[in-house]
């Protein structure tokens, strides 16, 4: 045994460069040698019919294909990932199973292998028929200048509406197309801007313009205080506090010409109770004479109500207290 492995180890250089060479030559000649393998391959749909969008599809995305050819050029196919390119047309029905052919398949410049085999031999591919019609276009504005100004009128835009085209269904869902968030940036003035259309509202369809003119005349918003106003006092009953301030938001035009005698605050006397107890009750106040295109509140914006004089005991035969009445 130990003269067995003595004579292994004799000149082991060169018995190592001679096994090394073997599989070299092994690799070169299997890599030249024609043979056959299934490879992955996606499948991509090309949409040959002008009145139909494909929709869904296709179903399996990947099929596997037999190739022949050389070992070495069989590694760079795989490598590459060739396609399987699926034409889509004389489509008679939404949904529709297409054949695979292997002549379908693309195969990268350079490489001398033949497609011989698709499994599976077909797919399942969803259209819809291409519909056109005309929608209207809506104006939105960003959030910060919803803050700041208000539109006195009605936005002009223009064109008023566009064409879109796109599958059926897509199509009749749209009720509208919409701007991206408009900024304005004057006040108490007339603006007239370009502005985009918001891609994410057409939902998957094609409009026929990108951007539209909106033109309105805007106010910035504005906030007024109206101190001690008085609340409207309740038949037998107090109020406290008497007086209140009144906030009043909206177009500065409109809450410069508002003019604090014509605002009322009164007591929602609906939240009270039929009798109100020795302690008084809370109750909200409400702010009319305000026109219309303004927001005012009170502040505070609850009042305590509470009886006038300590209530007589009733006699036995009395009828029960009446609730209060507005004295307005």
């Amino acid at each position: 045994m130990r003269l067995s492995l003595r004579t292994v180890a004799r000149n082991w250089q060169l018995k190592l460069a001679a096994l090394a060479l073997a599989i070299l030559l092994w690799v070169v000649v299997s890599a030249e040698q024609v043979t056959t393998q299934w490879i992955p391959v996606p499948v991509r749909v090309a949409a040959g019919d002008p009145d139909r969008v494909v929709t869904g599809g296709p179903v399996p995305g990947q099929v596997e294909v037999r190739f022949a050819g050389p070992g070495r050029e069989l590694w760079e196919l795989a490598l590459e990932r060739p396609v399987l390119v699926l034409p889509v047309d004389g489509v008679r029905a939404d949904t529709q199973v297409f054949e695979l052919e292997p002549r379908m398949v693309r195969i990268p410049n350079g490489l001398s292998v033949t497609p011989l085999d698709v499994r599976p031999g077909s797919v399942r591919v969803l259209t819809q028929r291409l519909v056109t019609r005309d929608v209207p276009v809506r104006v939105r504005l960003a959030r910060r200048s919803r803050d700041r100004f208000v539109v006195l009128d009605t936005p002009r835009v223009s064109p008023a509406t566009v064409r879109v085209t796109g599958p059926a269904d897509r199509v009749a869902r749209l009720d509208a197309v919409v701007t991206e968030p408009l900024e304005i940036g004057a006040a108490d003035s007339t603006f007239r801007l370009a502005v985009p259309l918001d891609g994410d509202s057409l939902g998957g369809v094609r409009a026929s313009a990108r951007s539209v003119e909106v033109s309105a005349r805007v106010d910035r918003v504005v906030e007024r205080i109206f101190p001690d106003i008085p609340v409207t006092r309740l038949v037998g009953a107090l109020v406290a506090p008497e007086r209140v301030d009144v906030r009043v938001q909206g177009p500065s035009r409109l809450v410069r010409a508002l003019d604090a005698a014509s605002l009322r605050v009164t007591v929602g006397v609906d939240s009270l109770p039929a009798v109100l107890p020795a302690g008084g009750a809370p109750a909200p106040l409400r702010v009319g004479g305000v026109p219309a295109g303004l927001a005012a509140r009170a502040v505070p914006a609850v009042v305590r109500i509470s009886p006038a004089a300590a209530p007589a005991l009733p006699a036995p035969d009395s009828a029960a207290a009446q609730p209060l009445e507005d004295g307005r």
